[in-house]
């Protein structure tokens, strides 16, 4: 039994339900994402919210980002498409905004990632030092929230971005090879905005490739 004023715990953690309570779902908070190319439907990969709005911006399958409205009271259902552009030719797997939510950050399976203006809907940066599809995206915290960013890949690699900056990268962090580990195709030299380019960063040995 508890003692007087203190209250009876099955756990010794607070109860989740308690912080969850305030969130649900209505039966028309539903967006089905058609496809551009045909009749019928594409599969969503990824998910970002804003940070200043209620605005959730959406990547498909098909290269393109789709925004909706989440917010319940908003005069536009959350079916119905706020803003939809092309970001790419190949699906977006993963988004991010800037704190300020002007800028857009794509990572995509054609081997690009890519800052959007959200003003215009345009790219301002092509990130194109990986040679395999990017898996994930992401602003650095802080004053330099607008300007650098990083990249990885399934090539194992990550590439750290400052926008500010213009032609190759400055440095690059290279891995020893193992004789049992995978190799990895240095990227030709190209233009582009990369300050710091990190090979290698997860690479399976021979006794993870065997299990």
């Amino acid at each position: 039994m508890p003692r007087a004023g203190r209250a009876y715990m099955s756990y010794p953690t607070a109860d989740w339900r308690t912080n969850t309570a305030g969130f649900y779902s209505r039966p028309d908070d539903v967006h089905s994402c058609t496809s551009q190319d045909g009749p019928g439907r594409c599969i969503p990969f990824c998910v970002a919210a804003c940070h200043s709005n209620s605005l959730t911006a959406v990547g498909d399958e098909e290269g393109r980002v789709r925004l909706l409205e989440s917010n319940g009271d908003a005069s536009q259902p959350f079916s119905k498409l706020h803003l939809s552009f092309q970001a790419h030719s190949n699906a977006i797997i993963d988004l991010a905004f800037s704190d300020d939510d002007y800028l857009l950050a794509t990572a995509s399976g054609d081997q690009t990632g890519r800052v959007i203006d959200m003003m215009t809907q345009t790219p301002i940066a092509n990130l194109q030092q990986h040679t395999a599809s990017l898996k994930q995206v992401r602003f650095q915290p802080g004053k330099a929230n607008s300007s650098v960013l990083a990249t990885s890949s399934r090539d194992g690699s990550v590439q750290i971005w400052d926008l500010r900056c213009t032609g190759g990268p400055v440095q690059e962090i290279p891995q020893v090879e193992r004789e049992n580990g995978l190799t990895f195709r240095r990227p030709p030299p190209k233009q582009g905005c990369a300050v710091n380019s990190i090979y290698h960063a997860h690479a399976r040995t021979l006794n993870q490739t065997k299990q």
